[in-house]
């Protein structure tokens, strides 16, 4: 028995090894292939069975978020807003207001307006049972974004 337990051991280990393996290649390949507008607007226009005029509108306003998501990054980044922020933060004491005006100024108000405009172009475009899939897969996939454009 102790000679076989080594040998036990490691086939356990391959084969947790390999369950891993093929967990992150199904992973990438449900949840990787959104990376562009374009992979975006397929996977949504998929999942709301868009015809073909919506899936060009689809396209099309995904275009534009992710323009205007590079857009609103890059002002950040000009702004040293987000260095303000993360100064201010990691204070023993940090200042409430400082981060009460951050989050009114540059990422909570105006991203909200943005959101709602963007949202709504979008439920302009679709039939009414599609809206409420939209506003299903939406509300449930609430904060995954991933900012690899």
């Amino acid at each position: 028995m102790k000679r076989a337990l080594p040998w036990i051991l490691l086939a356990a280990s391959v084969a947790f090894n390999i369950f891993f393996v093929v967990g992150m290649i199904r992973a990438h390949d449900r949840h990787g292939a959104m990376r562009t507008p374009e992979e975006r607007a397929r996977c949504l226009a998929d999942k709301l069975d868009m015809d073909a005029e919506q899936r060009a509108k689809c396209l099309e306003w995904q275009r534009d978020v992710a323009a205007d998501r590079k857009a609103f990054e890059k002002t950040m980044a000009e702004s040293g807003r987000r260095e303000a922020f993360w100064a201010e933060i990691v204070k023993d004491e940090p200042d409430d207001a400082a981060l009460k005006a951050f989050i009114e100024s540059s990422h909570g108000v105006e991203g909200r307006r943005q959101f709602v405009r963007r949202l709504r172009e979008l439920m302009q475009m679709l039939r009414p049972e599609q809206r409420q899939r939209a506003a299903a897969f939406f509300s449930r996939h609430r904060g995954r974004r991933r900012r690899r454009e």
